[in-house]
């Protein structure tokens, strides 16, 4: 959904985006819920097939987002050449929900997307802005 929420912005700047996770199941397509909320950003996650991170993306990727501390965490210790680029999306977000963990909805409601693409729209932003202003380096 993050990639999702990118391509929904109005103002961003240029970038490649892309999606990966840590626990993904190579292929596997993204939940119906994921879709629907996607759907509403005018963004087609259908044909979305969920794949693993690797040391290659780490290496060809500036920045890396994580929804959680723990992910964060899992990376810089599975990749500790890349711990630099490493962040929790959450710490883009402004106020009460900078540097919170964005939660899986995996298998919940469409309520509980709902909740998670807010989080996520929130933290994009931020990111946008923050990459627009020059502020994180590769």
């Amino acid at each position: 959904m993050a990639v999702a929420a990118w391509h929904a912005l109005e103002e961003k700047p240029d970038a490649r985006v892309s999606s990966a996770g840590i626990a993904a199941q190579n292929g596997a397509r993204a939940e119906r819920h994921a879709v629907a909320v996607a759907r509403e950003w005018n963004y087609d996650l259908r044909s979305h097939a969920a794949r693993q991170i690797d040391a290659e993306m780490m290496h060809d990727s500036d920045l890396v987002c994580t929804m959680t501390q723990a992910g964060a965490d899992s990376l810089r210790e599975n990749y500790p050449a890349f711990v630099e680029k490493t962040r929790v999306l959450g710490e883009f977000a402004p106020g009460e929900l900078r540097a919170r963990d964005i939660d899986d909805p995996f298998g919940g409601s469409l309520e509980e997307y709902g909740r998670c693409a807010t989080q996520i729209c929130s933290a994009i932003r931020g990111l946008a802005a923050t990459l627009a202003g020059g502020k994180i380096s590769g």
